[in-house]
């Protein structure tokens, strides 16, 4: 009972952390590998627990999302394609290739955050091919693994789409996560036994920080939330850098 407990508790703190700024591998991924799950298992498990989130933080941010469906339309065909190739490559390629990149990605998206590409007329369309090739390298390597992603791709929305408001690009994120992570699961279901034993408190607790990330994305400026989502990524960086080096 107390370790199901345990795993509820995580679930809504990686859950809050991941809807409202993408910063649930601070929580779930080191959580999840203390109690016992090799990499690969804590990516499949947060992967099968975080999809009710995605449900329940879509639902929350339906009034972000309204009238940005041509962008849902382009960047979702991008993470689609990226997502099933990174899934398949999850089990081809070993996972210790993207562990030591992933402390200077964090890094990376945390300067994104705090110093936005300033355009001119003549930069804006080159910026704009470079992010979405960004974004599709980024859905790859959320299909693969995983950890820190969020970060990655909400950094990536902003630099895409400055004109729209933080919870505007983060709605657009937690729907580019929650499409990846349900082709996820289709292609982890038929390659490894999933561990439901931690799965399912896991989504309990998802369920319910889903419901709050985005209301609290909501309600604190953007310039704040850029600040604490750079935070975030620079501490998930150091305990990146310090548990895979």
């Amino acid at each position: 009972m107390l370790f199901f407990l345990v795993l509820i508790i995580v679930g809504i703190l990686a859950g809050i952390t991941s809807t409202a700024a993408g910063l649930a591998s601070l929580v779930s991924y080191p959580a999840l590998t203390a109690l016992g799950l090799s990499p690969i298992m804590a990516n499949v498990t947060n992967t099968f627990g975080s999809i009710t989130s995605s449900f329940s933080s879509l639902a929350v941010s339906l009034p972000e999302l309204k009238g940005h469906s041509p962008k849902l339309k382009a960047i979702l065909p991008i993470t689609f394609i990226g997502a099933v190739l990174g899934s398949f490559l999850l089990f081809m390629i070993p996972s210790e290739i993207f562990q030591k990149l992933v402390p200077f990605f964090m890094l990376l998206a945390a300067y994104m955050m705090l110093h936005p590409t300033k355009k001119t007329q003549k930069t804006a369309s080159k910026s704009k091919i470079s992010s979405f090739i960004g974004l599709f390298l980024i859905s790859i390597y959320m299909g693969y693994f995983g950890a820190g992603s969020g970060i990655l791709i909400l950094a990536c929305l902003l630099n895409l789409y400055p004109q729209s408001s933080f919870s505007e690009n983060n709605a657009l994120k937690n729907a580019a996560g929650g499409l990846t992570n349900l082709i996820s699961m289709v292609i982890y279901a038929y390659k490894v036994t999933i561990p439901w034993n931690y799965v399912i408190p896991m989504a309990l607790g998802f369920f319910v920080g889903g419901l709050l990330g985005p209301i609290i994305a909501r309600q604190i400026p953007a310039l704040i939330m850029k600040r604490i989502v750079a935070l975030g990524a620079v501490i998930l960086a150091i305990v990146l850098f310090v548990r895979y080096y």
